[in-house]
């Protein structure tokens, strides 16, 4: 239980687009064709939050892999101040695209300007 069989390498290219835009939101399926495992815990509680479900799948597929590594100093982090916990699965999943947020607020409430 909580294990997946993986077909790819964490280095493989991408497998699922990412867009607001109408063309994809229109033919989902037919781009993100590939089966892929999804860390089940992640993808429900995202899409019970009412995250997009687009995105909420990234995070579901992005979520089965373990971190390839962890500092003991970054395992303690207020994850509303710091993007450190989230850079460091997605920087270990190197894929030909990658999914850029914005950075978390400095004071953890104020949203970052964007633009």
């Amino acid at each position: 239980k909580g294990q997946h069989l993986i077909h790819k390498s964490r280095y493989a290219g991408i497998s699922l687009y990412i867009s607001e835009e109408d063309l994809l939101r229109k033919n989902e399926s037919k781009y993100n064709d590939v089966p892929l495992p999804f860390d089940d815990w992640t993808l429900s509680t995202l899409l019970e939050s009412k995250m997009d479900p687009i995105l909420a799948k990234h995070f579901g597929w992005l979520f089965v892999r373990d971190p390839l590594v962890i500092f003991s100093e970054a395992v303690k982090l207020d994850d509303r101040t710091s993007s450190a916990h989230f850079e460091n699965i997605q920087s270990t999943n190197w894929n030909s695209v990658r999914f850029k947020p914005p950075p978390p607020a400095e004071d953890g409430v104020t949203p970052p300007e964007v633009g």
